[in-house]
């Protein structure tokens, strides 16, 4: 298995497992959630996007592709706001 392939199952466990277990224990989308309870889940939904990001554009510097398009902040900011929207999407998949 080469360093793309492992960082991107990696990175598939990361984004399932946080964003399932930060859903469903602080249930942001619930009516009676507090202002912190979703502040926290947003946060830690653009935290673990910005780690993944980070882990992707480090993975492609790894298996020695040289020209990788984009900064480092520009991958970091964009996995935060890639994985905003996944976790959007997963809930209105899973829950209507």
């Amino acid at each position: 298995m080469n360093v793309r392939t492992l960082t991107r199952l990696t990175n598939a466990g990361l984004v399932a497992g946080i964003g399932m277990g930060a859903g469903h224990l602080l249930m942001p989308a619930r009516a009676t959630a507090s202002l912190l309870s979703r502040v926290a889940f947003a946060a830690g939904m653009v935290g673990t996007g910005a780690l993944v990001g980070w882990r992707e554009r480090r993975g492609r510097e790894l298996d020695g592709e040289e020209d990788v398009a984009g900064s480092q902040p520009v991958w970091i900011v964009a996995g935060g706001v890639v994985m905003l929207g996944l976790a959007w999407g997963a809930y209105r998949v899973a829950h209507g």
